[in-house]
């Protein structure tokens, strides 16, 4: 997939689960992270610098007046996974995201 089509998703999929909402105090926005991860990529090589662009094309849409990024202890998690030509991405809420990490990384 080209940057184009992961812009065209994320605006299709964020807005659903990062509405954009008031919040009074920017200090109690929810926090989030973007993780990419690729599997069996084109040409059998990862490319860090594609890699960090898809990460901040999503970051870049989660509206900032009301949400923050906190990748030590986000309250959601936006996975985008690219296997060969396709690719997935959804929202998941992690309650204790220390331990989904052990776990997901050991497995």
């Amino acid at each position: 997939a080209d940057s184009a089509e992961y812009e065209k998703l994320a605006d299709e999929v964020l807005p659903l689960h990062f509405p954009k909402t008031e919040v009074p105090d920017p200090e109690k926005r929810r926090t989030f992270e973007v993780r990419f991860e690729q599997h069996c990529p084109a040409g059998g090589k990862h490319d860090e610098q594609r890699s960090k662009k898809i990460v901040e094309a999503f970051a870049a849409r989660v509206p900032e007046e009301s949400y923050k990024v906190d990748l030590s202890n986000p309250q959601s998690t936006v996975l985008v996974v690219e296997c060969g030509k396709t690719v997935f991405c959804g929202s998941r809420v992690v309650g204790r995201s220390a331990e989904y990490r052990a776990c997901r990384l050991s497995g």
